[in-house]
């Protein structure tokens, strides 16, 4: 690949921009309270993926709402349906510093209980999580995943400079969430995992799924109905995404000398 003098200077100018420019606006953070409508996602009875995650998103946006230097935008807030191409769209125009996808958890083992974090895989997934990327993916109909092409070199080796920082802010993201999201005190076990969920590998932002619990484990499956553990669940997540936006406001700058 070969630069004019200025086009490097411009490559250069926005290199630097797109690993350290400061925000100036307020905090984007983009809520998805995954399933609704017709698709309620997994079920135990009358317990739906789709109203406990509507509750809990709310809950989190509702406490976000309290920090005058951050916006919150959703895909929904109510029991309506939307594709997951219609999720991406709407999070893309509205440009978020940090896309967040809220699910439950099934499976056909009912002794299964924790919580998971995924973030978009620059490696390949193990099978448990592919396998549970493919039924979340499921309401996908004809997408092409993948990026077209930038026109031209400069352009396609910032588009995969921004994408390579949002995976490695989603990765830090979902840490921060593993250290600070606290469950219920018979709820401990915690994992992150890269998977290709359609909704954060299309987001253009640094994003995570997280599954706060499992709807097929009877204990689990009543505390996510609790007003009490919403609000714990909530409010870790808040305190997560609060200290994420402290790390992206103050990045520490490598050294050139």
């Amino acid at each position: 690949m070969c630069l004019t003098r200025f086009s490097y200077a411009v490559f250069a100018a926005t290199l630097s921009f797109i690993f350290f420019a400061q925000p100036v606006f307020a905090f984007q953070v983009f809520l998805d309270a995954g399933h609704g409508g017709q698709d309620q996602g997994a079920s135990r009875g009358k317990i739906t993926e789709a109203a406990i995650t509507l509750k809990v998103v709310k809950r989190i946006g509702s406490d976000l709402s309290t920090h005058p230097d951050i916006h919150v935008s959703y895909t929904r807030t109510s029991n309506v349906y939307r594709s997951l191409e219609e999720r991406v769209q709407l999070a893309n125009r509205a440009h978020p510093d940090l896309f967040l996808s809220v699910h439950a958890n099934s499976s056909s083992d009912p002794s299964a209980r924790g919580q998971e974090i995924y973030f978009q895989n620059v490696l390949d997934p193990d099978q448990k999580s592919l396998f549970l990327a493919n039924l979340e993916n499921q309401n996908m109909h004809g997408t092409n995943n993948s990026a077209g092409a930038t026109g031209g070199d400069v352009n396609a080796i910032l588009a995969d400079l921004t994408h390579s920082r949002n995976i490695h802010l989603s990765g830090l993201f979902a840490e921060k969430l593993h250290k600070d999201w606290q469950g219920d005190s018979v709820i401990r076990r915690r994992s992150i995992r890269q998977a290709p969920f359609f909704v954060i590998s299309n987001v253009d932002a640094p994003a995570a799924l997280i599954e706060i619990g499992y709807i097929t484990n009877p204990t689990e499956a009543h505390l996510l109905t609790t007003n009490r553990y919403q609000e714990k669940i909530a409010r870790g997540i808040t305190n997560a995404i609060i200290q994420f936006k402290e790390l992206v406001d103050n990045p520490v700058r490598p050294s050139l000398n």
